[in-house]
């Protein structure tokens, strides 16, 4: 059945997410709390970072050049999961690539989760031009 969890870790997480609604309710959440599908521009996704512009949407993922308070001035890219997306995955692709340092790959900052509970890694941000304008020239 398309309705059966794939792995421990959705069942966990569907407890948990009930636990909390049940015992505090839906008026608890916090104020910025946004679904994947509602993300823009300007939204505060933590108590430290808020998105700045979106550069790209996934199947699973949106990515967002994101600030963070603490650090003026820098710029991130913050991956933001779908809602059902394993956290393991999220924290495979993480661990697989935190360690590589390679100046063709995008350093991994950290994993984390947003207001909503929506999964997202921070990495660094680079200038540059859309890998699509490359493939695809102008007809982009």
């Amino acid at each position: 059945s398309s309705e059966r969890w794939s792995n421990i870790e959705e069942i966990a997480e569907y407890i948990f997410n009930e636990a909390i609604v049940k015992k505090y309710g839906e008026e608890h959440k916090h104020p910025e709390a946004k679904s994947w599908g509602e993300l823009k521009n300007g939204d505060q996704i933590t108590t430290e970072i808020s998105l700045y512009k979106e550069l790209g949407e996934g199947g699973f993922s949106k990515v967002f050049q994101a600030v963070h308070s603490l650090m003026p001035g820098a710029l991130f890219a913050a991956k933001i999961f779908k809602e059902g997306v394993s956290p393991q995955s999220t924290i495979d692709e993480f661990t697989a690539l935190k360690g590589v340092n390679h100046p063709n790959i995008v350093k991994f900052v950290y994993n984390g989760q947003t207001f909503a509970g929506l999964f997202f890694t921070l990495m660094e941000y680079i200038n540059g031009k859309d890998i699509r304008e490359y493939c695809f020239g102008d007809k982009y």
